[in-house]
């Protein structure tokens, strides 16, 4: 089954934030949401994921603020200041488009875990018990023990029988940081899921060890794609309208 990780979606991913990088000056905020999204949908349709929503709105200040995934809803949100100005500031814009796609991977970890759980290959966490045990576990099961939306829900359980055995060890060590022995107890957890996912960085965890590799990768794929134009967003700008 495709992933984020596959070079498909991550090239997707990086020739799109490359072009509107170049693009970004002559943009309004609501064209750069909508290309924004446009890659977003992209990557995610190339790696057989539902999508995220974008929704860009003011955020307040202090260390991830700026991006997160709520996992609950299944959307992303971003500070809407990122769209404002002229030009794109260099490694500091790199740096957030390259975080959408490290939150993205969040999302696929869990969509991987409830895909697992549905696959009967992983328990309902925290001791659930599927509601009708004669059903096995539902949707509605899903979206009770692991906070995660109807929609993904459903998506997940419509492929279940695609649930990818090759990435079971990795799901495993995801589930067991998220969810089992390593994670925080159950009403903490759900608690900071409804409210945009786990707060704090625990940079040892699996699951993010796995989206920070992955964001590096990206980030150092838009920067070879962008070359010396990624110094200055205006002949950033140029190169484009002139096709180089």
């Amino acid at each position: 089954m495709a992933s984020l990780r596959d070079d498909g979606p991550l090239e997707s991913f990086a020739t799109a934030m490359a072009a509107l990088y170049r693009a970004w000056p002559q943009m309004s905020a609501e064209q750069r949401r909508q290309d924004l999204q446009a890659a977003i949908d992209g990557a995610a349709g190339a790696a057989l994921k539902p999508g995220w929503p974008l929704r860009c709105q003011v955020m307040g200040p202090g260390p991830g603020a700026q991006l997160k995934c709520d996992k609950g809803n299944w959307r992303l949100e971003m500070d809407e200041a990122f769209l404002e100005g002229s030009n794109a500031a260099g490694d500091t814009w790199l740096d957030t488009v390259a975080a959408i796609y490290h939150e993205m991977r969040h999302g696929e970890q869990w969509y991987l875990c409830a895909q697992g759980v549905l696959a009967e290959k992983l328990p309902l966490p925290f001791g659930a018990q599927p509601a009708d045990p004669a059903k096995g576990v539902t949707e509605a099961d899903i979206c009770a023990a692991m906070g995660l939306s109807d929609v993904v829900a459903r998506h997940a359980a419509q492929r279940a029988a695609q649930f990818p055995h090759g990435l079971m060890s990795a799901t495993r060590s995801w589930y067991d940081s998220i969810f089992g022995a390593q994670s925080r107890p159950k009403r903490g957890l759900l608690e900071t899921i409804r409210h945009g996912g786990l707060a704090g960085k625990h940079l040892h965890r699996p699951e993010e060890q796995d989206a920070w590799d992955l964001q590096r990768r990206l980030r150092k794929r838009i920067k070879s794609l962008l070359g010396t134009a990624l110094r200055n967003p205006a002949y950033a700008a140029l190169r484009g309208m002139f096709g180089g």
